[in-house]
């Protein structure tokens, strides 16, 4: 088993792999931009606000504020490092089981349409393709369909 995951090409189209994981880092970088900003923001207010006190009121104050400051820092830090890195690993992992179908299906089609017997006949998936149960009953409908009105064609 470990054996068939190394050898695994995980890349299999590159565009739609790349694009899709890099609209989801983009998603993840506009969420570290939005909490440094709210962490800039609520800082500035409330430092703002300590300011109109007296001694050792506004230091303890301060030191609060600085201590909380921190701690929202670090966990927004680990947040979107983990978003980041979720959306690299997954993106490219997951839409290996899109990616890869995907393309078997359409050198299949394409291999139907210019006239020639595809390599891979009947067309069958892995188990792990298309998790999602209906969406393989699906292509294989839209598979079998297809591959009758190409003969049908043909034959008429």
């Amino acid at each position: 088993m470990f054996k068939q995951f190394l050898r695994r090409q995980v890349v299999v189209n590159s565009k739609l792999q790349y694009g899709v994981v890099s609209f989801f880092v983009c998603l993840s970088c506009i969420n570290i931009i939005f909490f440094l900003f709210a962490y800039w923001l609520s800082q500035r207010q409330i430092v703002d606000g300590l300011m109109g006190l007296d001694g050792p009121e506004q230091l303890y104050a301060l030191d609060l504020l600085q201590k909380q400051g921190a701690a929202f820092f670090r966990a927004s830090a680990m947040f979107s490092l983990f978003s980041v890195s979720l959306s690299i690993v997954l993106g490219l992992v997951l839409l290996n089981h899109i990616a890869g179908p995907a393309y078997v299906v359409e050198q299949y089609v394409e291999t139907w349409l210019r006239g020639e017997a595809p390599k891979r006949h009947p067309l069958k998936f892995r188990k792990h393709d298309f998790s999602i149960l209906w969406l393989r009953r699906f292509l294989h409908s839209t598979i079998k369909y297809t591959k009758e009105k190409i003969t049908k064609s043909r034959n008429d």
